[in-house]
């Protein structure tokens, strides 16, 4: 029974915050407005709280040492695992392919982790994120002088001139997202980019037992739907695909 009120408190919960856009989470207007209103002394812990609503930010599950630790001491924990394993990516996978100075674009930041990893290198880090609430958590979280936040949709990217990012990367995001979205990185990618610019795409292909896009797609039933729009689903594709 107390499983059952937990997860209904959850589903709840993540309903309630859930953002305008496609796959938002965190979202919702009243989140960025309680984020930037409450003092100073709260918003770390008001930050941890909002990311603990997603598994995919925070995971109560990836350490055994978690089951036995109250709420406050999990959050700080999973903070800590999250700034410890985005520092070693940063350091293990793109730490080589990023200049010295460079003006760095990070696609899908999250709370901002790997972005604060990569500004100890970078001239300049752009991160972007679909949820206006993650946002405001990554500010809270990861903040850096070189490290502006800006919302992936047309007008966020309007405040990025052309021709002006060296790096982008994006790291095990885009297998969430739908075909749509990803032609519509790739046409940011072509305008921001400098000539000679790269993008780094870190995606995982394949899967078992994961419903292709199309099959989300036809699946009319209600569940189905709310699903294929509000959650983070894994679409697997293929490598010719990209």
């Amino acid at each position: 029974m107390s499983y059952f009120i937990s997860t209904f408190q959850k589903i709840i919960v993540t309903l309630l915050t859930l953002g305008g856009d496609d796959q938002s989470f965190i979202g919702a207007p009243w989140v960025c407005r309680l984020l930037q209103s409450a003092p100073s002394r709260y918003k770390k812990r008001l930050a941890l709280n909002f990311m603990a609503i997603s598994p995919h930010y925070f995971n109560r599950f990836a350490s055994p040492d978690y089951a036995r630790m109250p709420r406050r001491r999990w959050l700080e924990a999973e903070d800590e695992r999250n700034r410890f394993t985005r520092l070693k990516l940063f350091n293990d996978l793109l730490d080589p392919y990023i200049p010295e100075g460079a003006n760095v674009l990070d696609i899908g930041c999250g709370a901002g982790y790997l972005a604060k990893a990569v500004s100890s290198k970078a001239g300049a880090v752009l991160a972007s994120d679909i949820s206006l609430g993650v946002i405001e958590c990554a500010k809270i979280l990861n903040s850096s002088p070189n490290i502006e936040f800006i919302h992936s949709s047309p007008t966020g990217w309007l405040t990025v001139p052309d021709g002006t990012i060296d790096i982008a990367y994006s790291v095990a995001v885009i297998q969430h997202v739908r075909s749509s979205t990803i032609h519509y990185l790739f046409e940011i990618l072509s305008k921001k980019l400098k000539p000679g610019g790269q993008a780094y795409l870190i995606v995982q292909l394949g899967g078992d037992g994961f419903k292709e896009e199309e099959e989300w797609v036809r699946d009319r039933s209600l569940a189905g739907r709310l699903r294929y729009k509000y959650t983070l689903n894994f679409f697997p594709r293929s490598e010719e695909y990209f």
